[in-house]
C-alpha cells in the first residue's frame, strides 16, 4: 500500500465520495459537498472508469424533489461528464425533462447549457423547446459565433470547461485549519476510555483535517465510512510533520505506547493501532522502537482467548513477525494458535495445517490434541490424546472434552456415552456445561433416555436444548410438549442461522440442518399418531434424503429420528437410506457409525442376497485391504462367494452353467425371464469377486488360464449392462490382459477375445445414465480403441453393430475426437466414420458444423474431402445450404479477421529471407512456394486488403517477376534484388504490425470483414453455445457482430471479437498463426 495521498485521490475518491452521498440521502450540505468533489478535473480519468458507481447518485440528484442547489450542482457535474455519457445519454431525458415541466428550472441556465451540449429535447410547462431549436445549435468542432448563456464564455476544444482544482480546494477547505499539534491533543491524547467509537471518530476526523493536504481536508467531511479509509494515509502526513517538533512527537509515541499497554482499552481502538503500525511497516515508514515492542506485546497478549474464538487478522501478521524474527517452539506454538483461530473466522485452514505439521516435523513437539480437533482431524486428534494420557494418572477434563468431541464427529456414539458414564458425574458445572452437548448427543444415539434427560439439565440454551427436549418428549409420547419444544426450537434456529451466516457457510449448514430435523420431528408425531399418512410419510423421507445434502452427522441425527417412529428393521422401504449412510459414515472414516447403521437394518434372520449382508462384507474387505491381511481378505472373499452361490440357489439358478456364460459375446441364456432386481444383485456381487479376486492375485490375474477376473467381470456387465462401472471395467480388464501379455495388433484371435469384448464394455458404459465425466472417459476410450484396432474385421463388425444399438446423443462430447480421425487412410473405417458423422449431423446439425467447418481449413486434402462430404450431406437437410454457406462465410471472414494480408506476407518472407548464407534459401523454387498469395493480391475483396496492395503490391509483383527470372537464367543479381527488397519489405511490414501493439489498437470489420456486418437471418448458433437439451427456438443463434474488434498487445496480436445473440453477448479470442507454405 502506498503512502502517497495522490494514489488514493485518482483510484478510490470516486467510490468513496459516493459511499458517503448513499449513506447521506437527505443531507444537502454532504450531497453539494460530494457533488462538488466528482467534478474535480483530476477526477476525470476516475470517472470515465466508475460511471456505473457516481450515474446512479447522479440522476438522484436531479430529482426534482432535491433543493435546488443541489439540483444546480448536479446538472454542473452533468455538463463535466457529458463527453462521458453521450453514448448513454438517454437515461438523462427523463429527469431533465421532469425538470423543464418546473416553473423555477425552465428557465436555469445550468439547464439550458445542458440540454444544448447535450443535444436533447425538451419541453417546458408551455410546451415549448427549452434552449436553441437543434439545427441551430453549434456542432461540437463549429466555429460558429452562436451566443451563450450568460456568465459563460466559449473554451477551446481542448480546455477544461470548470475552474482549475486548486480553485475548488480553496473553495471548500475551511478558512483555518488545526495543527496536528491541536487536533491530537483534543483527541490522540484524550481518555481512550470513556466512548471508544466516538473516540475513534474524533480521531479520525481531526486527522483528516490537519493532515495539510487538501483533499484529505475536504474528505473530512464526508462522513466515518471514507474516515477509516483514508485514516492511515492522513495519520502519516501528520506524523511526517512533527519531525520539527521532537517533543511532541515523543508525546505521541509515549500516548501510543501507554494506549497498547493499557489492557483495560477497547479492543476496537487497539486493533485500528495495530493496523495502522502495520500499515506503517509495510511502507517503510517506523515509529520509535519502544512503539513497535508495545505494539508486538499487545498483539500476543492482549487478544487471548479460547481456539473456538476468531482472532483479528493484524493479530496473525503480528504474530507471524514474531514467529520469523525468533523461530523458537513457543512462537511457533503460537502462530499454530493463532492460525487456528483464523480457520474460526472461515480462514486459513491450509495455514493453520502447515504451521503445525512445522512445528511437528522441524521442533519434534507433539500438537495438542485440541489444535487437531479444531482443524476436524478427529482421528488424529483422538491418537495424540491417547497418546498423551499414557502413564498420566486419572483423566483430566481436557482430555475428556477432546475425546467426547472426536468421538461425536466420528459417530463412535457408544464410546462417547460410555466415556460420559464413566467421568461426566465427577465434573464442576462449568465443565458439565462445556460437554453436556456431545454427552447429551452419545446418549440418544444409544437409546438411552433417562440419561440424555440428566445431562441436559446442563445443556447451554438454545436450538440444540429444545430438539433434544422435543425428541425425549417424542419418545414418551407426550406431544403436546414436543410441539412447544420444536416451536421454541424453530424461532431459535432462524436466528441462529442469521447469525451464523458471517461466521461461514459450513457452520450456518449446521444450525439449517437442524431446522430440517424440526421438520422431521413434527412428520414422526404424525406417522405415530395418523396411521393413514405412514406411507405418504416414508415416500416424503426418502426423496428428502435423495436430495438433502451429504452430511453423514446429518444423516445419522435424521434416521435416528425416523427410528422414534419405527424401528428400521421392521421395514425395508427406508433400508437404501439407512445403507447409503453406512457407506457415506465409512467413507468419511466414521468406521464405528457406519457398522452401527447396519446393525440396526440387519433382519434377525437375514434373507439370501441380502443388501445388508453385501455391504458388510464390502466394509470389511476395506479394512482388510488396508491393513493388507491377506488371511482376512481370503475369508472375506470366500463369505461372499458363499453368499452368492446360496443365493444363486435360492432363484434356481445353475452356477456353473452362469459362469461358462461369462466369457464370449452370446447372451446369458440361462437368466432369461429373471426379475431386473436379480439381475442387479448378481451382478454387484460378481463385479466385487473379479475385483477381490484381483487384489488376491496381484499382477499374475492377467495370465489366468482361466481369465477368472475377466469371466466374472465379463458377466457382471452382462447381468447388468446399464451399471456404468461394470461395464467400463469390463474394458479394463481386457485391454489389460492384451496389453500385459503383449499380443499384436496382428493376432486375431486375441483381438477378438479382447479388443472386441473392451469395444463393447466401452458402448454399454457410454449408453449408461451415469454422470456425463464418465460417459465422456469411455468414449474417448473408445475412440482411442476403435482407430488403433480398426482394421482388424472383428473389431469393424462389432463397431457398426453397436453403433446401431447407441443413441446419438452420447457422441456430442466426442465430435471433435471423431473429426480429428476423418483423414484416416483405413476406406472400411473412413466409411464408418462418416456413417456416424452423418447420423450425428441428421439430429444435431449445428453441433458439427463448427467442428467440420475446422476440419475443411485444414491442410491435409484428405481431412478436407471427408469433411466436405459431410458438408454436403448437411445440405440436403432443410435449410442445410444456408447453414453451410452461412459457416464457410463466418469461418473465412473470421480467418480474415484473425490474420491480415500484412501478417501473413510477413511471415512468408520471415521463412523466405536466409539467416547466414545467401543461398540458403532456394530461391529459384519462391515463385511456385508463393503462387496462391500472389494470385490473391489481384483478388481482393476487402478494403484493408486494398490498401495493403495499394501500399505493397507492386513491390511484391516485382520480386516475384525477378525471381521467375533467376530461375531461368540464374543471374545472382537478381537473387541480390529480391533480397535486397525483402529485407526492406519485412522492415516495413514489421513496422507497421508494432504499431498495433500500442494499447487501445483496434480493427474496424467494416474495412477488415465487411460481410460480417452485413449477415443476416442467420441459423448459425455462436461456437460453443449450442446445447442438444434446449429446443432450437431456445438456442443462441448469431444475431450480429460488434463492429470493433481490439487488438491485443501480446506477441501473436490477437483479436477480441464480440458475437452477439438474442440471449446475450460473446466474447472470443481470434489467434491467427499464419503458417507459410
Amino acid at each position: 500500500m502506498s503512502g502517497n495521498p495522490q494514489y488514493h485521490i485518482t483510484h478510490r475518491m470516486v467510490p468513496l465520495i459516493c459511499q458517503a452521498l448513499v449513506a447521506a440521502p437527505e443531507d444537502e450540505i454532504v450531497w453539494l459537498e460530494g457533488l462538488r468533489m466528482l467534478a474535480n478535473p483530476k477526477l476525470k480519468q476516475a470517472l470515465t472508469l466508475t460511471s456505473s458507481i457516481w450515474l446512479p447518485l447522479l440522476l438522484r440528484g436531479l430529482e426534482v424533489t432535491k433543493p435546488v442547489p443541489v439540483i444546480v450542482s448536479a446538472l454542473k457535474l452533468l455538463d463535466h461528464v457529458s463527453e462521458i455519457l453521450e453514448p448513454m445519454k438517454s437515461c438523462l431525458v427523463k429527469p431533465l425533462r421532469a425538470l423543464g415541466r418546473e416553473k423555477q428550472y425552465e428557465e436555469l441556465e445550468e439547464l439550458v447549457w445542458v440540454i444544448e451540449k447535450l443535444e436533447l429535447t425538451v419541453w417546458n410547462s408551455d410546451k415549448e423547446v427549452i434552449g436553441r431549436p437543434r439545427n441551430l445549435r453549434t456542432a461540437p468542432n463549429s466555429q460558429a459565433n452562436t451566443p451563450l448563456p450568460a456568465g459563460l464564455s466559449l473554451q477551446p476544444a481542448q480546455k477544461e470547461q470548470h475552474p482549475l482544482l486548486a480553485e475548488i480546494l480553496a473553495h471548500n477547505l475551511p478558512p483555518k485549519s488545526r495543527t496536528v499539534q491541536q487536533a491530537w491533543c483534543q483527541t490522540l491524547l484524550s481518555s481512550a476510555h470513556d466512548n471508544p467509537n466516538i473516540w475513534l471518530h474524533n480521531l479520525y476526523q481531526a486527522t483528516l483535517e490537519s493532515s495539510n493536504v487538501p483533499e484529505l481536508v475536504i474528505a473530512s467531511k464526508l462522513g466515518p465510512l471514507i474516515h477509516e479509509e483514508l485514516f492511515q494515509t492522513a495519520f502519516m502526513k501528520c506524523y511526517v510533520q512533527l519531525e520539527s517538533d521532537q517533543a511532541f512527537k515523543n508525546i505521541v509515541d509515549n500516548t501510543l505506547v501507554s494506549i497498547l499497554s493499557d489492557a483495560s482499552v477497547n479492543q476496537e481502538i487497539l486493533i485500528v493501532l495495530l493496523e495502522l503500525l502495520a500499515f506503517f511497516h509495510k511502507d517503510k515508514r517506523e515509529f520509535s522502537s519502544s512503539v513497535h515492542e508495545a505494539a508486538k506485546a499487545c498483539a500476543l497478549n492482549h487478544f487471548n482467548g479460547a481456539l473456538n474464538q476468531p482472532v483479528p487478522g493484524v493479530v496473525l501478521w503480528y504474530v507471524e513477525q514474531n514467529a520469523e524474527n525468533f523461530p523458537v517452539q513457543e512462537n511457533i506454538g503460537n502462530l499454530v494458535e493463532t492460525n487456528i483461530r483464523r480457520v474460526v473466522g472461515s480462514a486459513g485452514y491450509d495455514a493453520a495445517w502447515s504451521t503445525l505439521l512445522w512445528l511437528e516435523n522441524d521442533w519434534q513437539v507433539e500438537p495438542e490434541p485440541l489444535w487437531i480437533t479444531q482443524l476436524s482431524h478427529w482421528q488424529q486428534a483422538l491418537d495424540a490424546q491417547t497418546k498423551l494420557d499414557q502413564g498420566q494418572e486419572g483423566t483430566s477434563f481436557s482430555s475428556f472434552n477432546t475425546r467426547m468431541i472426536c468421538y461425536h464427529a466420528l459417530g463412535a456414539y457408544q464410546q462417547g456415552h460410555e466415556l460420559a458414564q464413566t467421568l461426566f458425574e465427577g465434573l464442576d458445572d462449568n465443565e458439565r456445561r462445556n460437554t453436556a452437548h456431545w454427552a447429551t448427543a452419545a446418549a440418544w444415539h444409544m437409546g438411552d433416555f433417562e440419561a440424555m434427560a440428566d445431562y441436559l439439565a446442563f445443556h447451554p440454551k438454545g436450538t440444540s436444548k429444545s430438539l433434544y427436549k422435543a425428541i425425549i418428549d417424542v419418545h414418551n409420547g407426550q406431544y403436546a410438549s414436543a410441539f412447544h419444544h420444536i416451536s421454541k426450537a424453530q424461532s431459535l434456529s432462524y436466528d441462529e442461522v442469521q447469525v451464523q451466516l458471517d461466521v461461514g457457510p459450513q457452520v450456518a449448514h449446521r444450525s439449517l440442518a437442524k431446522t430440517e430435523l424440526l421438520v422431521e420431528l413434527q412428520e414422526v408425531i404424525q406417522y405415530k399418531s395418523q396411521p393413514e399418512m405412514r406411507d405418504n410419510i416414508i415416500s416424503t423421507w426418502k426423496t428428502r434424503f435423495k436430495k438433502s445434502h451429504a452430511d453423514p452427522n446429518t444423516w445419522l441425527k435424521r434416521l435416528e429420528l425416523w427410528t422414534l417412529a419405527i424401528p428400521p428393521a421392521m421395514t425395508m422401504h427406508l433400508q437404501s437410506c439407512f445403507i447409503d449412510c453406512a457407506k457415506l459414515c465409512e467413507s468419511a472414516g466414521m468406521h464405528q457409525a457406519a457398522q452401527s447403521m447396519l446393525k440396526k437394518i440387519t433382519p434377525e434372520i437375514p434373507p439370501l442376497g441380502c443388501k445388508v449382508e453385501y455391504t458388510r462384507f464390502r466394509f470389511e474387505w476395506k479394512k482388510a485391504y488396508q491393513d493388507q491381511d491377506q488371511s482376512r481378505m481370503y475369508e472375506i472373499l470366500n463369505k461372499l462367494v458363499k453368499h452368492t452361490q446360496d443365493y444363486l440357489q435360492h432363484i434356481g439358478i445353475d452356477q456353473e452353467a452362469l459362469e461358462r456364460q461369462g466369457l464370449g459375446l452370446q447372451p446369458l441364456s440361462v437368466m432369461a425371464n429373471r426379475t431386473r432386481l436379480e439381475h442387479q444383485i448378481l451382478s454387484r456381487r460378481y463385479y466385487r469377486i473379479a475385483e477381490w479376486t484381483a487384489a488376491l492375485q496381484g499382477a499374475s490375474w492377467a495370465s489366468d488360464d482361466q481369465s477368472q477376473v475377466l469371466n466374472y467381470t465379463s458377466l457382471a456387465s452382462k447381468l447388468d449392462d446399464d451399471w456404468y462401472a461394470a461395464c467400463f471395467s469390463l474394458a479394463e480388464r481386457s485391454l489389460s490382459i492384451f496389453e500385459m501379455n503383449e499380443f499384436s495388433r496382428s493376432d486375431s484371435v486375441a483381438v477378438s477375445s479382447y479388443i472386441v469384448p473392451a469395444l463393447r464394455g466401452l458402448f454399454l458404459a457410454a449408453r449408461t445414465k451415469e454422470n456425463p465425466e464418465f460417459v465422456i472417459k469411455a468414449l474417448l476410450r473408445l475412440v482411442t480403441l476403435w482407430f488403433r484396432f480398426g482394421e482388424s474385421t472383428a473389431v469393424l463388425v462389432e463397431v457398426e453393430n453397436q453403433l446401431s444399438l447407441t443413441p446419438v446423443e452420447p457422441w456430442l462430447s466426442a465430435i471433435p475426437q471423431l473429426i480429428a480421425r476423418l483423414g484416416t487412410p483405413h476406406k472400411d473405417l473412413q466409411y464408418t466414420l462418416i456413417n456416424l458423422l452423418k447420423s450425428i449431423s441428421s439430429q444435431y446439425p449445428h453441433a458439427v458444423i463448427w467442428p467440420l467447418l475446422t476440419a475443411t481449413q485444414t491442410s491435409k486434402v484428405e481431412h478436407q474431402e471427408t469433411a466436405r462430404v459431410i458438408m454436403s450431406f448437411i445440405c440436403t437437410m432443410p435449410d442445410g445450404i444456408r447453414l453451410v454457406d452461412q459457416a464457410e462465410l463466418v469461418g473465412k471472414e473470421l480467418i480474415r479477421t484473425s490474420a491480415s494480408l500484412m501478417e501473413k506476407w510477413r511471415g512468408i518472407i520471415e521463412k523466405i529471407i536466409p539467416r547466414d548464407d545467401l543461398m540458403q534459401t532456394a530461391w529459384h523454387k519462391v515463385p511456385s512456394m508463393w503462387e496462391h498469395d500472389i494470385q490473391y493480391l489481384r483478388a481482393i475483396e476487402t478494403p484493408d486488403e486494398e490498401q495493403f496492395v495499394q501500399l505493397f503490391g507492386d513491390q511484391l509483383l516485382q520480386i516475384d517477376k525477378s525471381l521467375k527470372r533467376y530461375k531461368s537464367n540464374r543471374q545472382m543479381s537478381l537473387v541480390n534484388f529480391a533480397y535486397q527488397e525483402l529485407y526492406k519489405l519485412y522492415g516495413d511490414l514489421d513496422a507497421q504490425i508494432n504499431q498495433w501493439k500500442q494499447p487501445g489498437s483496434k480493427l474496424h470489420l467494416a474495412s477488415t470483414a465487411p460481410r460480417l456486418l452485413s449477415l443476416r437471418d442467420c441459423v448459425l448458433t455462436v461456437p460453443g453455445q449450442y446445447d442438444p437439451h434446449l429446443k432450437l427456438d431456445d438456442q443462441a443463434f448469431i444475431d450480429s457482430f460488434a463492429p470493433i474488434v481490439d487488438i491485443l498487445s501480446s506477441k501473436q496480436l490477437p483479436r477480441k471479437l464480440v458475437i452477439r445473440s438474442y440471449t446475450a453477448d460473446y466474447t472470443f479470442l481470434l489467434k491467427g498463426k499464419y503458417q507459410p507454405f
